[in-house]
């Protein structure tokens, strides 16, 4: 398993749950955009602008596989507005697999604190907010 798997599997560690596709999706774009473009390019997710912001096909397939593997335990719940959410937790698997990546540097130190300081700070941030911070930095690029 490389980094790129690993990384969805420690941000939702950092987190305990994510709650939400969206906010799945914002939070690696902003993991990303935080960590730089430099030799670990080859490791990050393409994204693209689409409905609420950057998104990227890649990770939304990633994430089903790490659900497949029983990695990730994936559940929806309904909104108050009748709207499927999705919520990501680490199987007992998941935890185990991500502490062995830990351990035999699958995940290097840097990006794991790098997703620590990025569940910190924008994980409990509103929705609304955070598609609007991972929009103004993909405008940022120039893409």
């Amino acid at each position: 398993m490389m980094e790129k798997e690993m990384v969805p599997l420690a941000i939702v560690d950092a987190l305990g749950v994510v709650k939400g596709k969206t906010r799945f999706q914002k939070l690696l774009y902003i993991y990303q955009s935080e960590s730089g473009r430099s030799a670990r390019a080859k490791n990050q997710f393409a994204f693209e602008l689409y409905h609420y912001g950057p998104f990227s096909f890649e990770l939304e397939t990633t994430l089903d596989r790490l659900s497949e593997m029983s990695l990730l335990r994936v559940t929806t719940t309904l909104t108050s507005e009748g709207h499927a959410l999705y919520l990501y937790q680490l199987t007992r698997e998941g935890r185990q697999l991500l502490r062995q990546g830990r351990n035999l540097g699958w995940l290097s130190r840097q990006a794991d604190h790098n997703l620590r300081e990025v569940a910190e700070t924008y994980g409990g941030m509103q929705l609304r907010k955070l598609v609007e911070e991972a929009y103004a930095r993909f405008e940022g690029t120039g893409r």
